[in-house]
């Protein structure tokens, strides 16, 4: 009898350290990506007090947990377009670059908002903090295969952002397309 004990006492302790383990690394798991979110009240109060409206492009790329050459090659790509084609807004911060895995559960607001079925390179149009617009880039799957038209495409929808931008600064208000 003593024996038996000893070993359910190993066997629970074992399971609760191993239980404690995984709570763990899931509580600094989900600190990590809600470290990465902007602070919308934080953003919001800075430009208040500038007086000036704060734009910002995240370029967000989701993958899910398995991928394929495609995966990592648009994950690649996009990121080394943004930072070789748009350095200076980059490094200002108007410009960043995020990655997210699309299967974990605290991302599912965002896979089922851009209605993603597979990774993607979703660019969001962010105004104060908050998302004004957002365009799913489906066409990169298309272009694995020349990286020049590839940055020549991310080139021209983060132009297209960023002239938006521009036209409502211009006239004070947001066009409709």
């Amino acid at each position: 009898m003593g024996l038996s004990r000893k070993i359910a006492t190993g066997l629970l302790l074992t399971f609760v350290v191993f239980t404690a383990g995984y709570a763990v690394g899931k509580e600094v798991g989900v600190r990590r990506v809600l470290d990465r979110m902007p602070d919308a009240a934080s953003t919001t109060s800075s430009s208040a007090a500038s007086g000036l409206s704060e734009r910002q492009l995240v370029a967000w790329y989701y993958h899910s947990t398995k991928r394929c050459k495609k995966c990592n090659t648009i994950e690649a790509y996009g990121k080394e377009a943004l930072e070789t084609l748009f350095a200076d807004r980059m490094a200002s911060g108007e410009i960043t670059w995020q990655v997210a895995n699309m299967d974990d559960v605290w991302n599912q607001g965002a896979v089922q908002r851009y209605g993603l079925l597979r990774s993607s390179l979703v660019f969001v149009d962010m105004l104060d903090g908050v998302e004004q617009d957002h365009s799913v880039l489906n066409r990169v799957w298309e272009l694995t295969d020349d990286k020049k038209t590839f940055f020549a495409f991310v080139e021209s929808e983060v132009e297209m952002v960023i002239d938006g931008w521009e036209d409502t600064a211009d006239d004070g208000s947001e066009e409709e397309e």
